[in-house]
């Protein structure tokens, strides 16, 4: 339900709100439209007053986190393995939809069953089906709303389970190719159900779920004709591979049951193994478009490379019957096909038998200048059968690591730890594992299970490299106990798991497992954990708490190729916040049902998270907020995730600056100030509201940091589009934008927040690739100079005086923010130790109709001590237009300082503090460290 609004706030908050939700003006205005706006206070000097008064106390302002695992391109660098679909799970396709119309043994789905064209029948016949339904207090089908298009989801109150059911399976009477008719004669186009599958009503929800298992294989049949295409352009009757023959029809892959016996050193072997049938002559298969040689810049920014110098090994298990050549399979990297060996120091010949053995190769990595796209690849002779499972190439640093089952990469680790503080709690780290296919039992274990993608061709992939065991593994190296590590965030699929499912996800995060008295029958998944893990701790007791989050921008209802669901219809952006809200709430009642909850005391250990979107609007005095709304109808959820990107947002239909100027940087020194913080500010009245009504959260962000990167408007996303976005948003003076975002959320109620994202390459990514040196972006080294140098409590900073700019009159005409503070404080104190963040928001030059000279500002700092033992300062300053995407321009620069810069509890930003001779330097952040205070 939402919630009503004090009356005399209503027209005041409304008329914010339109501010928050106009685009940034300046994104689409010219310097014609901006002519000089008054100057007087430009160059006045900033007067700063830091208190004792805490704003926020230290559990409320945690170090700043990340998502995900430095990937790049097609290389997720937090599983340490190269090789795609190592574990070779069954394929699953599984997803939920709305029901649109129904009969006594049939339903539809929005948009047909054949999904917009591209199934074929018999697709998801035999399919489980699973239907729920959105009820009144009694039990009984809420209306459908005025417009006739959905439910009238105000007049729900929870979630129905009407129970399981089943497509009619092929073969059945009446029904050769099962229930699911796309097309025929015989019957109309919808999906036929068992006589026991109960009856379903309009806008019922209802989950689809099919296993194309070793005895129920997938079949080209089920797709529609023009899907049939392979990479090599032919049209065949097979789909495409994770593993390639580069057009070789003599080679045939499936996924079958492992031939016996199957040793039991194999670990975690599943349920399939790959089977590869193979014609006369020799053949080589390969994995598509993984390493790139680092001279060709063109490509290199997606494909990634072997760390040169540092030790892999390749792990198989392979078996084989009537191979040539005595069973001989090579190990190589190519580009498959007769092609010469790309690192012909890097090959291995296997002599591989007719029993299941694992075979193994060290090596170390080389990264060659001008070699052109390849992959490793495997080469043998025909005709003959070779099976393949657990597959991986992977980085180890120390000799124990080559016998462990996962071990993340020393590289990427060591970075992220780097970006945290070096005592005391960390930030959390988002596992984005959210794929619609991915089963709970895979989930679970060291490897994903498949999925087949038929939204341009058909093909055969893993559905996610990472696995949750990985991940939880990946964060226990980022600390020494439960406090030190980084907080796991997990985001995963909501109602696509089964009841049982979560029952068992949360046995195998808390269950505690005594070998004496409990046994694999007794306890499933918390044995699973101890087999993995080698130790009988549960994870829930290796951190402070986990953080469990109901899918990933859900509001989008359908987007990134169905992985981000809702609850609305399919497409409704930004509906159906109360419907996730209740759906969310049933998931949470049943895993609060596990006998593992209350002993185990859970409520303290793993919390319950939900997305938000941008907008919230005011309309009857009434506030709707996608996930305000689902906050209401979900009393066990105790965050809820905003984003607090600063630049130009796609999602809002945001603009992005046609050309790289001073104009346009300028707006990234105070792009939090002009952007998002409107919206932050109603974000945080209405949680104070919700918390009035007795249901206290936390607001967070799940993403953030500097945005503008997908963002086109008009202008379109060419090479000079998005060269011009790279530069904006790698720039020091977004990292000020950043860095105010972070440090002013806090302020607003924000609590955790996550810097999106931790990975290689363009756009969002953090770093440059391995290939360019892994340079850290500024708005990145701005998030670890807060978490290196920031700690304690949160306390208030008063600006008596500071600097402004007037940003024009258009702008003035149009209502906007015109007096923007070009300098700002943040203070943070941990007993006699404070933390003073100065940032400057001013950019030198003529710009703007303003002549802003050497941008440098005086500041003076009042502190609430008199003196210090020890000052240090620790900088971001340069030329705030200056990016690390070629070369490392700007980087954190630490000084000790004279603790006589400090005087009678004032000092002045000046040469002897680290500044210039005209105070702080213009588009810069400073951090001073203020030790043994008195």
């Amino acid at each position: 339900m939402a919630t009503a609004l004090p009356k005399t706030r209503h027209l005041k908050m409304k008329s914010r709100l339109i501010v928050c939700l106009c685009l940034l003006l300046s994104a689409a205005t010219t310097h014609a439209d901006n002519p000089a706006p008054p100057t007087a206070e430009l160059n006045a000097a900033a007067d700063l007053t830091v208190t004792n008064n805490v704003v926020r106390t230290r559990d409320k302002v945690p170090p700043l986190g990340a998502i995900n695992w430095g990937e790049q391109g097609p290389i997720c660098w937090g599983a340490n393995n190269f090789v795609l679909g190592s574990g070779n799970e069954p394929i699953v396709d599984k997803s939920y939809y709305r029901v649109v119309a129904s009969g006594a043994n049939w339903f539809n789905i929005e948009g047909g069953v054949s999904l917009g064209g591209r199934l074929g029948n018999g697709y998801f016949s035999g399919a489980s089906l699973r239907i729920y339904r959105l009820v009144d207090k009694d039990g009984k089908s809420v209306p459908v709303n005025a417009r006739g298009n959905d439910i009238d989801a105000d007049a729900a109150d929870h979630v129905l389970f009407v129970g399981t059911g089943q497509v009619i399976p092929e073969g059945a009477p009446d029904f050769p190719e099962g229930g699911w008719i796309c097309n025929g004669a015989q019957h109309e186009p919808r999906a036929y159900v068992t006589k026991e599958t109960p009856a379903m009503e309009p806008f019922d929800y209802v989950v689809i779920e099919k296993k194309f298992d070793p005895y129920n294989p997938f079949d080209m049949k089920y797709v529609n004709p023009r899907l049939h295409s392979v990479s090599n352009g032919d049209t065949l009757d097979v789909p495409r591979w994770y593993w390639s023959s580069k057009g070789d029809a003599s080679l045939t892959f499936s996924l079958v049951v492992h031939p016996k016996p199957v040793p039991t050193e194999m670990v975690d072997p599943g349920e399939s193994c790959l089977q590869i049938k193979i014609g006369e002559g020799e053949h080589t298969i390969r994995q598509s478009g993984i390493l790139q040689g680092i001279g060709n810049a063109t490509e290199s920014n997606y494909y990634g490379q072997l760390e040169a110098g540092k030790k892999y090994r390749l792990e198989v298990w392979l078996r084989q019957e009537g191979l040539g050549n005595k069973g001989a399979v090579e190990f190589s990297y190519g580009q498959g096909g007769k092609n010469p060996h790309v690192l012909p120091t890097i090959q291995q010949t296997f002599n591989v038998t007719n029993d299941w053995a694992k075979y193994t190769y060290d090596f170390e990595g080389e990264s060659p200048k001008d070699a052109p796209i390849f992959s490793h690849q495997f080469t043998f002779t025909g005709p003959g059968t070779l099976w393949m499972d657990n597959c991986r190439i992977f980085r180890y640093d120390r000799p124990e690591e080559v016998e462990m089952p996962y071990v993340p990469n020393a590289t990427i680790l060591d970075e992220l730890i780097r970006s945290q503080p070096e005592t005391g709690p960390k930030g959390p780290h988002r596992s984005y594992i959210i794929g619609h296919c991915i089963n709970m039992a895979s989930f679970l274990s060291w490897h994903n299970n498949s999925e087949v993608d038929v939204s341009g061709s058909t093909e055969i992939a893993e559905t996610r490299e990472m696995t949750l065991p990985m991940a939880l593994t990946f964060d226990l190296h980022t600390g020494t106990d439960p406090q030190t590590r980084m907080r796991p965030w997990v985001t995963i699929q909501h109602i696509l798991n089964t009841e049982q499912d979560w029952l068992n996800f949360v046995e195998y995060l808390a269950a505690p497992y005594d070998p004496s008295k409990d046994t694999p029958q007794s306890k499933p998944w918390a044995y699973k954990r101890t087999q993995q893990r080698g130790v009988n701790t549960p994870w829930t007791d290796e951190f402070a708490e986990i953080i469990l989050e109901f899918g990933n921008e859900t509001w989008q209802n359908g987007g990134n190729n169905g992985d981000w669901l809702g609850f609305s219809m399919h497409g409704r952006v930004f509906q159906g916040g109360r419907e996730y809200g209740l759906f969310t709430r049933y998931l949470c009642e049943v895993m609060r049902k596990s006998p593992y909850w209350e002993s185990e005391k859970l409520d303290k250990k793993l919390r319950f998270s939900l997305g938000a979107g941008y907008f919230l609007s005011v309309k009857d005095n009434v506030i709707k907020g996608y996930g305000e709304e689902a906050m209401e109808a979900n009393p066990f959820a105790t965050i809820l995730g905003h984003a607090n990107y600063v630049g130009p947002k796609w999602e809002t239909g945001d603009n992005s600056m046609r050309n790289y100027d001073d104009h346009g940087v300028q707006e990234c020194l105070i792009s939090f100030l002009t952007g998002p913080e409107n919206l932050e500010t109603e974000v945080q009245l209405v949680h104070d509201l919700i918390v009035k009504t007795g249901h206290d959260y936390d607001i967070s962000a799940y993403e953030g940091g500097p945005g503008g990167y997908g963002a086109g408007g008009g202008f379109g996303l060419n090479a000079k589009q998005r060269n011009t976005n790279e530069d904006y948003g790698k720039s020091l003076a977004q990292a000020v934008g950043a860095f105010d975002a972070w440090m002013r959320s806090y302020l607003y109620g924000w609590t955790y927040q996550m810097f999106t994202a931790y990975a290689q390459g363009p756009a969002w990514s953090s770093h440059t690739a391995f290939n360019a040196g892994f340079r850290p972006q500024v708005a990145w080294l701005a998030l670890t100079l807060r978490n290196r140098y920031g700690a304690g409590d949160m306390i208030s900073v008063v600006e008596n005086h500071v600097p402004t700019y007037s940003r024009g009159l258009a702008l003035k005409q149009a209502g906007k923010i015109t007096n923007i503070p070009l300098i700002g404080a943040y203070a943070f104190r941990d007993g006699e130790t404070y933390s003073v963040f100065v940032v400057s928001r001013k950019l030198d030059g003529n710009h703007d109709g303003v002549d802003f000279g050497d941008g440098y500002s005086p500041v003076t700092l009042h502190l609430p001590f008199t003196s210090a033992g020890k000052v240090s300062v620790h900088t971001l300053t340069g030329n705030p237009r200056w990016t690390n995407r070629e070369e490392m321009k700007i980087d954190i620069q630490s000084k000790d300082l004279l603790p006589t810069v400090v005087s009678a509890g004032t000092m002045m930003v000046n040469a002897l503090s680290g500044g210039g001779p005209n105070g702080m330097p213009p588009g810069s952040i400073f951090a001073y460290v203020f030790e043994n205070t008195q």
